[in-house]
């Protein structure tokens, strides 16, 4: 794979082994819809401009999907040519042609001056609320967006680190989406669903997941022991000085790319080990191949089929014991059920950081009327209206899109059917 800053005869290369299929499963690929074949077309054609614009007609946060989506499990996982010598690089020509446009400052989004009777409040500044209200301004709405952090982006901010995301390509990007949008700072609490609810004519609820259980063993409210996910918004923050990781070991506990990429960070800010314990396989784990692969080359190690049952004291840092584990029958989620067989080992560790799962935050969903909460903490939606609340709609990570462009095409999603909803209204 080339770097993120390859050159343009990689980029070239690639374009030309396209095959462009006429029926494009690529497309079917990609949540976002983004046209593949065509794009890949104007960048052969040295039209890097057409080809970023091309991108962004179906995904706004195109830059940004180019780096970090996992291509081999989307688009690239449907292309034809995979089965001759390998797919082509689709996410790397993306962010290439994205990141030529909107660097030459060829890419504008013009929105509508004049503006429908209709208010339309997101609740959520993270990919999905600024899809979703990209969208909806561009059929003339009027949007306000409301987040609890002083800056728009959500995980694309917070949430992934700097070794796998440009931090120029979120800036900018969500310069061009937020140009004349209306954004309030606030905190998600009881109050606020009615006041919305009351005063504007649609909602969408995409506040992201913000509340990140903890690992529920012995020792796990030792002051080492941590949130990966709040680590990483504390390293996007340079704010890690309380970690004291610096020649230090760090346990990373998880299977997902959380855990991957706080394994990196600890690496970056100087750990001296990093070492991810997941109770499955490598084949199992939910963070992509590349993902995974990246990780090693950058040092990360781990430990498979293992599964933490305590955290103790040891000195000045800490004991991890772990159960080792066999792996069964498949379970709800399509993977094999981890057992353990009755043997431990222990680990000794400095910082443990947890990245088990996250769910989306009580107080960010309590209060909404009659939102029907799954046993899994999320509502039971997916860009579609509440059954008894019909101007709420919902998408993004609050009900599991797992991907930047699936947030994206969930805030794309909502856009449609809330203009077919409104239509409706008048």
């Amino acid at each position: 794979m080339a770097p993120a800053n390859c050159e343009a005869s990689y980029v070239m290369q690639e374009a030309n082994r396209c095959l462009y299929c006429f029926d494009a499963p690529c497309i079917e690929g990609c949540p976002a819809r983004v046209n593949v074949p065509e794009f890949v077309a104007r960048i052969r054609s040295g039209d890097l401009a057409g080809a970023g614009k091309l991108v962004y007609k179906e995904n706004p946060l195109g830059w940004v999907c180019g780096q970090i989506c996992p291509t081999e499990d989307l688009c690239a996982a449907k292309c034809v040519r995979g089965a001759l010598d390998g797919p082509i690089s689709i996410g790397i020509l993306q962010a290439f042609a994205c990141g030529y446009a909107v660097d030459h400052q060829l890419v504008r989004f013009h929105y509508p001056s004049g503006q429908l009777d209709k208010r339309i409040a997101v609740i959520g500044g993270g990919p999905a609320g600024l899809s979703c209200a990209h969208y909806l301004r561009l059929q003339s709405y009027p949007v306000t967006v409301f987040d609890r952090e002083n800056n728009l982006g959500g995980l694309l901010r917070w949430g992934i680190p700097s070794h796998r995301l440009n931090r120029a390509a979120v800036d900018k990007e969500i310069a061009l989406i937020s140009s004349g949008l209306q954004w309030k700072r606030v905190e998600v609490g009881q109050s606020l669903p009615n006041r919305i609810l009351t005063e504007y004519d649609a909602v969408f609820l995409a506040p992201g997941r913000w509340s990140f259980p903890p690992l529920a063993v012995p020792g796990s409210d030792l002051p080492q022991v941590a949130s990966a996910n709040i680590f990483l918004k504390d390293c996007a923050e340079d704010n890690v000085g309380s970690y004291d990781l610096r020649d230090k070991e760090a346990a990373i506990i998880g299977g997902g790319s959380t855990a991957i990429d706080a394994a990196r960070a600890c690496l970056e800010v100087g750990a001296r080990r990093a070492i991810v314990v997941y109770r499955r396989g490598r084949r199992e784990m939910l963070a992509c191949s590349s993902e995974y692969l990246s990780a090693a080359e950058a040092g990360v190690e781990f430990i498979w089929v293992s599964n933490p049952v305590s955290v103790s004291k040891m000195g000045e840092g800490l004991s991890l014991e772990l159960d080792k584990m066999t792996l069964g029958e498949t379970d709800e989620s399509g993977r094999r059920q981890p057992t353990p067989i009755g043997r431990r080992t222990s680990l000794v560790i400095d910082r443990v950081l947890v990245a088990v799962s996250s769910l989306p935050e009580s107080s960010s969903l309590s209060g909404w009327p009659e939102l029907e909460i799954l046993s899994s903490g999320r509502p039971a939606a997916r860009c579609t209206q509440n059954a008894t609340v019909p101007k709420l709609f919902l998408g993004g990570d609050v009900i599991g899109a797992g991907t930047v462009v699936q947030a994206v095409a969930d805030g794309k999603c909502a856009a449609e059917r809330m203009h077919e909803w409104l239509s409706e209204q008048t």
